[in-house]
């Protein structure tokens, strides 16, 4: 689990990439979906990762869907 800002935005990068494409995270939460099973906990920590990251407030989410 990533601890500092650095290590945090290494880790969300990491979420959107595949090979050598970037992906969206919605892409990226559907591959761990796929692998992992809907209910999986870290699909939701990479969600909070990635509005963490992004700078979303508490009440609003870059992730579409949420």
């Amino acid at each position: 689990v990533p601890r500092t800002v650095e290590e945090k935005i290494v880790a969300c990068a990491d979420n959107l990439i595949n090979g050598d494409r970037r992906i969206s995270i919605e892409e990226s939460l559907a591959e761990m979906r796929a692998k992992l099973g809907d209910d999986h906990p870290a699909i939701e920590r990479a969600k909070k990762l990635y509005d963490e990251v992004l700078g979303a407030s508490s009440s609003e989410s870059h992730v579409k869907g949420e």
